[in-house]
């Protein structure tokens, strides 16, 4: 069973563990980060655990309700400082690539969904590479109206959250 929580400061060390099972696929890497990284310094770890849960929210996916379960993906938000309403935030997720393909990265987009819209984001905004073809389909897949630009390589993805996604039913009879 996939468990959606929050992520926690005690998920630091889960977290360096899992970059390391991470890096083990360079294009994931390269998917993640727009470039390369070999390590997790420990001030990122930091910030990617010690989150405020409202202008950065953030959520991981694990098998079971054990915490001490190993990290098998990980979704965040953090509201896009350049907004005078505060109502569109960056998202971003990585999923161990053996657990790709199994809906975890969309089942972490709805959590984060619901999240957003009860703190009033409407809009969550990802820059994916153009080659992320799996990412590009949980965005598109997701049930939310997309807007998509493209510039050098770099796909940017705006979903509008402020309502309920659509199920694939009902954006066929669109």
């Amino acid at each position: 069973m996939i468990v959606i929580r929050a992520i926690r400061p005690d998920d630091r060390e889960r977290f360096t563990q899992g970059f390391k099972q991470f890096i083990k696929s360079l294009d994931s890497v390269r998917f993640r980060f727009h470039g390369f990284k070999r390590s997790l310094s420990e001030s990122e770890a930091i910030v990617m655990t010690e989150i405020d849960f409202i202008d950065h929210v953030g959520l991981v996916a694990t098998f079971g309700i054990d915490p001490d379960q190993p990290l098998i993906g990980a979704g965040r938000y953090i509201v896009c400082a350049d907004t005078t309403k505060h109502d569109r935030a960056e998202v971003a997720f990585a999923v161990l690539d053996e657990h790709q393909g199994k809906g975890i990265g969309s089942l972490l987009l709805r959590h984060l969904a619901i999240i957003g819209r009860a703190q009033g984001v409407r809009e969550f905004q990802g820059d994916v590479l153009a080659d992320n073809a799996k990412m590009i389909a949980v965005f598109k897949n997701s049930g939310f109206p997309i807007e998509r630009s493209s510039e050098l390589g770099v796909e940017r993805l705006i979903l509008t959250i402020a309502d309920e996604p659509q199920t694939s039913k009902q954006r066929r009879k669109m």
